[in-house]
């Protein structure tokens, strides 16, 4: 395996496993209140799935000759697919369920990332074009 690949693929390998462990374990708690706990634990999952889709998108951009779209695209899937499978992985542990909706917030986290490379990406093309 190169450094490259090494360099740019392990970063959301190892999200992925900090994931899945944090999946394993019973119930987390962040607060004893209700809607904070609830508020605190769908920001986490948005703020991790925005992470993860960064993290696939640069592994794909700075490994494989992809345009920034079809990087873009295989980020998404790659992070709608891994939250499908935590979700699905929840189901086996006690005390948690595999929620459709945490997946589509994961889905919001992964495509706010999405928007905001490519709107950054836009001003950087006009930027290089003397605008």
């Amino acid at each position: 395996m190169s450094k490259k690949l090494f360099f740019f693929w392990l970063p959301p390998i190892a999200l992925m496993a900090l994931i899945f462990f944090a999946s394993s374990f019973h119930s987390l708690r962040a607060s004893p209140v209700a809607w904070q706990d609830f508020l605190a634990r769908k920001t986490i999952h948005f703020l991790e799935y925005a992470v993860l889709f960064l993290l696939f998108f640069r592994a794909f951009r700075n490994t494989t000759k992809l345009s920034f779209f079809r990087a873009a695209f295989l980020s998404f899937v790659s992070t709608i697919l891994y939250a499908l499978s935590d979700e699905f992985h929840q189901t086996f542990v006690a005390g948690r369920t595999g929620l459709p909706r945490d997946v589509l917030i994961d889905g919001v986290g992964a495509a706010s990332s999405w928007l905001v490379i490519w709107k950054n990406e836009k001003i950087r093309h006009m930027l290089g074009n003397g605008l």
